[in-house]
């Protein structure tokens, strides 16, 4: 019994091991549909991410860094 608590242990260090890593990650979400665009935001901090961007694809920001071709 003790075996299984010890494994979860090590998992759970683990686990917060790689939390601790994607929150100081930076995430940018392009997309055009206002629905994917909040879940897929919802689903990254979920994830344990928290700076987080979310734009449109056709913002003129995106058109400025992507050049005309959008």
């Amino acid at each position: 019994m003790s075996d299984v608590i010890t494994l979860g242990v090590e998992n759970t260090n683990d686990v917060q091991r790689k939390l601790i890593n994607t929150a100081k990650k930076r995430v940018l979400i392009i997309e055009d549909i206002g629905e994917m665009r909040l879940m897929l935001k919802s689903l990254m901090t979920s994830m344990g991410y928290s700076d987080i961007d979310v734009e449109a694809l056709r913002s003129s920001r995106n058109k400025a860094c992507f050049g005309k071709a959008l």
